[in-house]
């Protein structure tokens, strides 16, 4: 027992030792240069190394409905995207996910700056023909209206919610 807690101790203090590169070394590293370029044939690498980085922050967003709507669609399309598009979609992977589902949905007007990102505006007619396939019309929010968020908004707001949206599920507002 004594030799197994030895053995532990050992690959601890192993472990603890700072790694070249790991975060330890480069905060406790005095010079602010740049990291090394990479070699000239390691590009294919480099693009690899992109590509793994932006799927799993397209697919690890936190929200499932996100996670679904821009991890499957890079999951689709980055593979063969050109590298302006790639810039363009860690652009939008910086967007937080309450705005970006609104955006992405309709229920908000995007800001303008993100209606000329290539990537936002591949996943916005997407998006849209996802909702479109599977959706009922008769159950879908008014352009830029946010959508029914729970069951008891009639009374949390003075303001009606899409009573369309309502109807289509079988539920009317108390006061009718």
């Amino acid at each position: 027992m004594l030799r197994s807690l030895v053995s532990q101790a050992r690959w601890y203090s192993a472990a603890a030792e700072p790694q070249q590169g790991s975060v330890d070394t480069i905060f406790n590293e005095k010079s602010s240069a740049a990291p090394a370029p990479e070699p000239a044939g390691d590009s294919d690498s480099a693009r690899r190394q992109t590509l793994a980085r932006l799927m799993y922050r397209a697919k690890q967003r936190g929200w499932l409905e996100m996670d679904l709507l821009v991890g499957l669609w890079a999951e689709r399309n980055l593979p063969t995207a050109e590298p302006p598009m790639l810039t363009a979609f860690e652009v939008l992977l910086d967007e937080e996910n309450p705005d970006l589902l609104k955006w992405l949905t309709g229920q908000l007007e995007p800001p303008t700056a993100l209606t000329k990102n290539p990537a936002f505006v591949a996943i916005y007619k997407d998006t849209q023909k996802q909702l479109g396939d599977h959706t009922l019309d008769k159950a879908n929010a008014a352009g830029n209206r946010e959508w029914i968020r729970g069951w008891d908004d009639w009374s949390r707001t003075d303001e009606q919610p899409n009573t369309a949206a309502a109807e289509a599920v079988g539920t009317t507002s108390p006061d009718k």
